[in-house]
């Protein structure tokens, strides 16, 4: 056997050999897959990233074949170049030609890699996933196929014009090939569905170190973060559903006359010639001028809010609340977060506090930031301790204090508890007077079908009541009125 392909020095071997890609060294090269000096830089950097990686190189002339690290490259490259090219077979290490490009060649013949790349191309932290879990199959799928492996380090190991092809080779590579590409199809997939569930893209996770982003790209997909991930989705319904009718409440009056295709904006003499009569071509032209946005039509003012201050977010996160209260509050944070996310003037900052006895994360969103480091933290707040209102509501009026920020307006509080904690008395008299002065509210969210009213009461402007959140009316019913009270 060919010693200098196996052993423990392949991480380095295959190190020096990226290394010398990115300088551009002549003479052969164990890639079959095209790359360039920026993708062998990447490559590298995943391997110093990413431990599993680092180990399936490892494994190469143990259970895997000894050509199996320049492989794992190759299949990098194939799912993250836009289009990628096999590189000319004249310039192809003759070992890693023989060995690595049949089962290459089926891979790209596969319709599956190209639904996967779907997923994939120009995406670092996607093509990894797929290229670590194609390797996977890869080898457990040797296992079963012992011939596939010895026949890979033959070739590596023949001399010219010797020839070794046992029956069954080329349906045996297409297997192999098939389930590698099925895995590493199903993981790239996985990977995508939970950033859209996340409301992220995968230029979001560029704004974190290539290392996190792999370990965040799987924390996004534990059970707890998928539940809560399909909990966000119904809250950001529930937040878009109120906005909407926020608009159309302030759209009330009569600004003018204009041309438009909304029919309940029609003029009552269009309503009247199209409808009042019996003759139908009256209708259809109606119709028609309605989809060509022609139709004589008032013009409405809108008041839409103008610099709005920020919602500062109050999280119980007491022992008490584990379970469906603390699922529900964690999405409340995540959907005001995901709100102020967005661009533009409608935006809002969003300072979370979470707390029990003490102030346990606290975080903020400016207008336009998406940062998924900041959304993992606040859905992954652990329920715990006993309660104390006191360090949020003083950290909270600090913030006030301080004062908007330019082009903001008066902030919003917001305290989600079950409320089995109350607010001494004088501290109680502090926040009436600082809310006097400075003129904001505070809205409070009692969750669990065990939440005390009284204690909150004295000191909120709104209580709404989130008791009953097995119900997913009663879950939406109180996301809905959280978010037109803000």
């Amino acid at each position: 056997m060919h010693r200098d392909l196996n052993g423990a020095d392949e991480l380095g071997r295959l190190r020096a050999f990226l290394s010398e890609r990115r300088g551009e060294a002549p003479g052969f090269v164990k890639n079959n897959v095209a790359i360039d000096r920026y993708d062998a830089r990447l490559f590298e950097e995943m391997l110093d990233a990413e431990a599993e990686l680092r180990a399936l190189v490892g494994r190469a002339g143990d259970d895997a074949p000894v050509t199996f690290a320049p492989l794992l490259l190759d299949l990098f490259a194939s799912f993250f170049k836009m289009v990628p090219e096999l590189v000319d077979p004249s310039e192809v290490d003759p070992a890693h030609l023989r060995s690595n490009r049949p089962f290459l060649e089926r891979l790209r013949e596969d319709e599956g890699t190209m639904i996967a790349r779907l997923d994939t191309a120009t995406d670092e932290v996607a093509s990894a996933l797929a290229t670590i879990e194609a390797a996977r199959r890869f080898l457990e799928e040797l296992v079963n196929r012992p011939e596939l492996k010895g026949w890979m380090d033959r070739q590596a190991e023949r001399g010219p014009g010797d020839e070794d092809a046992p029956a069954g080779l080329a349906a045996g590579l297409r297997a192999l090939a098939r389930a590698a590409v099925e895995a590493s199809g199903a993981e790239a997939a996985g990977h995508a569905r939970a950033l859209r569930d996340w409301g992220l893209k995968p230029a979001d996770l560029r704004t974190v170190p290539l290392g996190e982003r792999l370990e965040i790209a799987r924390k996004l997909r534990t059970k707890r973060m998928r539940d809560l991930a399909d909990l966000l989705g119904r809250m950001r319904n529930h937040r878009r559903a109120s906005e909407r009718r926020k608009t159309r409440a302030n759209r009330d009056q009569i600004h003018g006359i204009e041309t438009s295709g909304d029919m309940a904006r029609a003029l009552p003499s269009e309503l009247a010639a199209a409808f009042g009569t019996k003759n139908p071509l009256r209708k259809l032209d109606f119709y028609r001028r309605l989809s060509e946005r022609s139709v004589p039509s008032y013009s409405l003012s809108t008041d839409e809010p103008v610099g709005r201050g920020p919602v500062i977010a109050m999280i119980d996160s007491s022992r008490s609340m584990s379970g469906s209260p603390m699922e529900w509050a964690s999405a409340v944070a995540l959907a005001l977060a995901h709100a102020a996310g967005r661009a533009g003037t409608a935006a809002r900052r969003v300072h979370a506090i979470f707390f029990n006895a003490r102030i346990v994360l606290e975080a903020e969103l400016a207008p336009g930031e998406k940062d998924v480091r900041k959304f993992l933290a606040l859905g992954t707040v652990e329920a715990d301790g006993g309660t104390r209102y006191e360090p949020p509501v003083s950290r909270a009026l600090e913030l006030v204090s301080a004062g908007p920020k330019p082009g903001e307006g008066i902030p919003d509080l917001l305290l989600v508890t079950d409320g089995r904690c109350e607010l001494a008395e004088e501290d109680v008299s502090g926040l009436e007077a600082e809310k006097t002065s400075r003129g904001f509210k505070l809205v409070t969210v009692l969750v669990g079908e065990d939440a005390r009213a009284g204690s909150v009461e004295p000191f909120s402007d709104k209580v709404v009541e989130a008791h009953d959140l097995a119900r997913a009316s009663g879950a939406r019913d109180a996301a809905g009125e959280v978010f037109d009270s803000l």
